[in-house]
């Protein structure tokens, strides 16, 4: 079994944690929305999961709602204590492959005006992530309820938004140098503004 795969089993079992009973859908859309920053999860990979910790008793189906034919799951209490084994354990050392690192990388090999705007796309697109991951900031924090799964929820969040804030000052300082020392193949940028 892939690394990546067993890790699907922790997604979907936190999620019927924090959330209750979800869907497959369910599942991916909250990943997407509330933990795109750092974690990724297909459909091709949640939903015969979803199967296989049914089959182990992890998870159980629960009634459709009204005339809902969306297939729900619910945490049993076995899932809830494999989730909790697992949260227990250091990771493994986990490599990370950010492509635009490489690309950035082998940056002098690149025609300089199509590596600076790469930086630049790149800016634009650092600067909407970090607004999204900020308005899901803004409204956790206006959830009155401070409770110990909103503490590691919000503290998430504030990870997303220092690693983006350091994307984004990265891009903004190699094209402050791009203009510095003469490499700035563009003549006409529109620089990038972010929060």
């Amino acid at each position: 079994m892939k690394k990546h795969q067993r890790r699907t089993r922790y997604v979907i079992l936190g999620m019927l944690a924090n959330n209750g009973p979800l869907s497959g859908y369910g599942i991916k859309k909250i990943t997407e929305t509330q933990c795109g920053f750092f974690w990724a999860e297909s459909y091709g990979q949640i939903y015969p999961e979803l199967e296989k910790l049914e089959s182990e008793g992890l998870i159980a189906q629960v009634s459709p709602k009204g005339e809902s034919r969306e297939k729900r799951y619910e945490l049993l209490p076995a899932g809830r204590e494999e989730l909790s084994q697992w949260l227990s354990v250091l990771p493994e050392t986990e490599t990370h492959r950010v492509e635009i690192a490489l690309k950035f990388y082998f940056g002098s090999h690149a025609d300089r005006k199509h590596i600076e705007q790469l930086v630049i796309d790149y800016h634009k697109t650092m600067a909407e992530r970090y607004a999204k991951v900020k308005r899901i900031d803004e409204s956790l924090r206006e959830i009155p309820d401070d409770g110990y799964e909103l503490f590691w929820q919000r503290k998430n969040v504030e990870l997303g938004l220092a690693v983006m804030g350091a994307w984004l000052n990265w891009c903004e300082g190699v094209e402050q140098d791009f203009a510095s020392k003469g490499y700035a193949a563009a003549a006409a940028r529109q620089p990038v503004s972010h929060p």
